[in-house]
């Protein structure tokens, strides 16, 4: 609002108000009226769910980050084998989930996790032993499970213990379980044998070891890994914005747009937090892809580089800034999609409500050269010229009528527009310049502050 001006004891300035109304019936409009209209605040998006899609973690070697005795990774190893005696106790740990991640078995009911695990027992004849796994989602038990093992080999000068693969199956309710923001998923593994402290052995082939050891990492002798088998969505807490540039991502959305929206009108801020519970190193791409109405074809699909993201808190955040060409974008709802590739190829769509232009819409205001304050002198007339700007479909007419919201004084004159009947505008793009001519009274005792301007498009 421009305050009052007052130009020596007669003549006084009245600031200019303008306010917008569309009457279009069922049909789409905007308003935009400078310098700004307060709207009010979108809705916030729903956050699509999407489907559960298949996990291998990993058992990898130690991430000093993450803690334990190995890592429980969705990277898959590609370094060298690892070896660790279980009989000593093992503990695999992931990195602490940076969202709450729900777990849910494999099968038709969701409710077996499967644990693939490489071991070797080695002992004397007639030694038997058994390895307890315990599945853990930070220090709440997931499920349990025990191995029984018979029948040792015994490693000779000609020939070495074999890896065996074992299965192991942890049942889980069919809701899933969650591992908590802020919390590891753990696998504790403890072994016992009959033998251990026994010694004796095989002296000639030197097969007096008493052990069951479990290999993880690069395998060295088969194109298995030890790892666990779930179905997940790690990346359910990511999500899209649109905003006009500048915004924060906390800001309301602006979900509706004008084809033919003036000059920085026409920029499009999309705000993008990639949230993967794995970590950023569970990431592999983002896109963001703006469609047609028709679903056809894209209207852009960005590709977000390294630069263009930057890490908070474990997650990817970021933002993409368009700028539409006036009168290039058809009037209806443009579906909106970030699409999220992690390392292990799953690729996952979160639709927003998407963007709407709208068939109708008008800007009011004033040229350049005229002051949003207007001069007044007694028994004089003054003469404001206004701007009104089709920023809808360019094919959409529209009539437009101004008047004053509120009457003036007695003794001014009523106001007088230079038509009366109103302006038409031929389409999106298109501009009239209403001029509004007012006879002051002689007394300004009661003159008021400003004019409010009302524009009624049908």
């Amino acid at each position: 609002m421009v305050s009052m001006v007052t130009h020596g004891q007669a003549n006084r300035g009245l600031a200019l108000s303008m306010l917008v109304v569309l009457v279009l019936g069922t049909m789409t409009g905007l308003v935009q009226v400078p310098p700004a209209v307060v709207l009010d605040a979108s809705p916030e998006p729903a956050t699509s769910v999407a489907g559960l899609e298949n996990y291998r973690l990993y058992l990898d070697a130690e991430n000093s980050s993450a803690g334990g005795d190995g890592h429980i990774t969705t990277i898959e190893p590609s370094g060298s084998q690892e070896e660790l005696s279980a009989l000593s106790g093992i503990e695999f740990r992931s990195s602490e989930m940076i969202s709450d991640l729900t777990l849910y078995g494999e099968g038709a009911d969701n409710d077996q996790i499967q644990l693939t695990i490489y071991m070797r027992f080695r002992g004397q004849q007639g030694s038997t032993g058994d390895v307890a796994f315990s599945l853990k989602a930070g220090d709440s038990q997931i499920g349990s499970e025990t191995i029984d093992l018979d029948d040792p080999c015994s490693s000779t000068f000609q020939q070495n213990c074999a890896w065996t693969s074992s299965e192991v199956f942890f049942d889980v309710s069919s809701n899933g379980v969650t591992v908590p923001n802020g919390k590891s998923l753990k696998l504790v593994i403890d072994g016992q044998a009959s033998c251990e402290g026994q010694g004796g052995g095989n002296p000639i082939g030197g097969g007096n070891d008493c052990d069951i050891e479990i290999a993880f990492g690069d395998l060295d002798s088969t194109e298995g890994t030890s790892r666990l088998e779930v179905m997940a969505n790690a990346l359910s807490a990511s999500s899209v914005k649109v905003h006009t540039p500048g915004s924060a991502w906390g800001d309301p959305e602006t979900l509706t747009w004008a084809p033919n929206a003036l000059g920085e009108d026409r920029e499009i801020q999309f705000d993008v937090d990639v949230r993967d519970a794995f970590g950023r190193a569970d990431i592999q791409s983002v896109n963001l892809v703006l469609s047609t109405p028709n679903g056809a074809s894209a209207v852009f699909d960005e590709e977000f580089d390294d630069d263009d993201l930057r890490l908070d808190n474990e997650g990817l955040v970021g933002n993409y800034t368009w700028t539409y060409d006036a009168g290039s974008m058809a009037p209806g709802t443009y579906p909106l999609a970030l699409e999220i590739r992690d390392v292990q190829g799953h690729t996952v769509l979160y639709e927003h409500g998407g963007i709407e232009f709208v068939e109708h819409g008008i800007n009011l205001g004033v040229p350049s050269n005229q002051p949003t304050t207007v001069l007044i002198a007694p028994g004089q007339t003054s003469t404001v010229e206004f701007l009104v700007t089709h920023i809808g479909a360019s094919a959409a007419a529209m009539e437009v009528r101004l008047d004053l919201a509120r009457s003036l004084p007695s003794s001014w004159s009523d106001p007088v527009w230079d038509q009366p009947a109103g302006y038409t505008l031929t389409g999106g793009g298109s501009v009239v310049r209403p001029i509004l001519s007012i006879e002051v009274g002689e007394d300004l005792t009661n003159a008021p502050s400003r004019l409010e301007v009302e524009a009624r498009a049908y």
